[in-house]
């Protein structure tokens, strides 16, 4: 058993993990698996909506151990999660898209599965926080929906760094976090302890971040503070240098406007989105006229689309 295996199976201890009482089947199925073949994981952001992501409305974030890897296909395989390979200008370092079809609703959960925790600017993610075993290590259990998220306070210290590390020329101007941001901000500063987030800030990103932190905490408004103190030891963590981010990020959002065009307008055979690696499918609609196949595969490619390319033929 590896370090963080071990310290988060004692973390762990005296809190055995029960069947979550909410959301999906298929979900609530994986959980239970990943439970009993002592997978190491948790789901690392967006923990305010924790409710729409296990019911499938919006994608699971979560990071694994990587030296679990074997059995962690192992138990994705019997819960019926399948591998879904991003088009090139869409993926990012170590994070596999899986698929898992809930039949007794119909719905999609899309599993966002990192084995590192790759973020950064957007369309690019083009930096590589060492903090992986920090995050498992600390990791919570939340009985609600049987699923293991981060603590509180390194969830509110990458939220931050998130934003710090997202923010664009465009985004300084506009200035405002988006309502989402807030909200996350405001749930996880209800539950966090200020000295122990201070402490923590200061081991992981230097003894510069503490005082802005501090200020943050007190004030939501202080945000800009804080990403100056810390982007100094951010910059450390990038996988590209500035000039070709910069070129990088373009690229790749420049990238989706034909994806766009393509999906509104023109409905070429063209991959942008995700594919499986096993082949597409072809799906025919078999009725005599006006029998409501037209309907049908409108639902279908509604259904479908948001998170693959289809490809609808007449």
């Amino acid at each position: 058993m590896n370090e963080v295996t071990a310290r988060a199976s004692a973390k762990a201890a005296g809190s055995e993990p029960v069947a979550p009482s909410t959301g999906l089947v298929v979900v609530r199925r994986l959980l239970e698996r990943l439970h009993a073949a002592g997978i190491v994981y948790c789901h690392w952001k967006g923990n305010e909506h924790l409710g729409p992501a296990v019911e499938g409305l919006t994608d699971l974030d979560v990071l694994v151990e990587r030296r679990q890897y074997l059995d962690l296909q192992r138990v994705l395989a019997e819960t019926g999660f399948k591998r879904f390979a991003a088009a090139p200008f869409r993926g990012y370092p170590a994070v596999e898209d899986y698929l898992g079809f809930d039949r007794a609703t119909g719905a999609l959960s899309h599993l966002h599965l990192h084995y590192e925790l790759t973020l950064g600017q957007p369309y690019l993610q083009g930096y590589h926080l060492p903090w992986e075993e920090r995050l498992l290590a600390t990791r919570v259990f939340e009985a609600q929906h049987g699923i293991y998220i981060a603590d509180p306070t390194m969830e509110l210290l990458l939220l931050l760094v998130r934003d710090a590390l997202r923010s664009r020329l465009r985004d300084v101007l506009r200035r405002r976090p988006s309502e989402k941001y807030r909200r996350e901000l405001a749930w996880l500063l209800q539950r966090v302890d200020s000295t122990e987030a201070c402490e923590t800030a200061r081991e992981l990103l230097g003894a510069e971040v503490e005082t802005p932190l501090r200020r943050l905490l007190a004030d939501p408004e202080h945000l800009r503070r804080f990403a100056r103190a810390a982007l100094p030891t951010l910059r450390r963590y990038r996988t590209y240098g500035p000039v070709s981010a910069t070129v990088r990020g373009l690229s790749r959002e420049l990238q989706r406007v034909p994806g766009a065009m393509n999906r509104r307008a023109l409905h070429r055979p063209v991959l942008f989105k995700r594919v499986s690696p096993r082949g597409g499918t072809a799906v025919a609609f078999v009725g005599s006229d006006g029998s409501g196949k037209s309907s049908l595969v409108k639902e279908t490619v509604d259904w479908l689309q948001v998170k693959l390319d289809v490809v609808s033929i007449y």
